[in-house]
């Protein structure tokens, strides 16, 4: 598995329904892994939680379109408003 396939699967397995998110990231994530979002830098502990929180409002059909200069990766995204 190449370095982009490793990173789509673990994007995968993190937002599969069936996956504990927390048991995801602290398996494929540094301990003092960070990650920007909107400008906002969060610890791997908030990056759990961010990934929690957003897992309420999307669906597990996950897709869109990536582009690298030498690929094109289509992934599908469902979001639901939250109020189930």
């Amino acid at each position: 598995m190449n370095n982009l396939e490793q990173i789509f699967h673990i994007w995968k397995v993190l937002y599969a329904k069936d996956q504990d998110p927390k048991s995801v990231i602290e398996e494929f994530f540094h301990k003092d892994y960070t990650q920007s979002i909107n400008g906002v830098v969060l610890n791997r502990a908030e990056y759990i939680n961010h990934v929690i929180d957003q897992r309420k409002n999307i669906q597990t059909d996950l897709s869109t379109v990536f582009r690298t200069k030498n690929h094109a990766i289509f992934c599908k995204f469902s979001y639901s408003t939250g109020d189930k």
